[in-house]
């Protein structure tokens, strides 16, 4: 929801976003922009971001055990 975004860069409606937590150290959820970084900026109220993962789903633990493998 927009009114919980408080900081944003430039982006587009229907891009893949990353949403991340208040320390910015760890992503916490990729998601599909419901609309553009200026309006989301500018009206403050709706659905900014779609989840499509999010810390913890299958998607998520399958890419960091590949990720984990790979770096050590």
């Amino acid at each position: 929801m927009a009114p919980g975004i408080t900081e944003l860069d430039e982006f587009r409606k229907d891009e893949i976003v990353s949403v991340w937590e208040p320390k910015k150290e760890t992503p916490i959820v990729i998601g599909k922009a419901l609309t553009d970084s200026k309006t989301i900026k500018e009206v403050r109220k709706g659905k900014a971001i779609k989840n499509l993962h999010h810390v913890g789903d299958q998607t998520w633990n399958l890419t960091l055990k590949i990720y984990t493998k790979q770096t050590t």
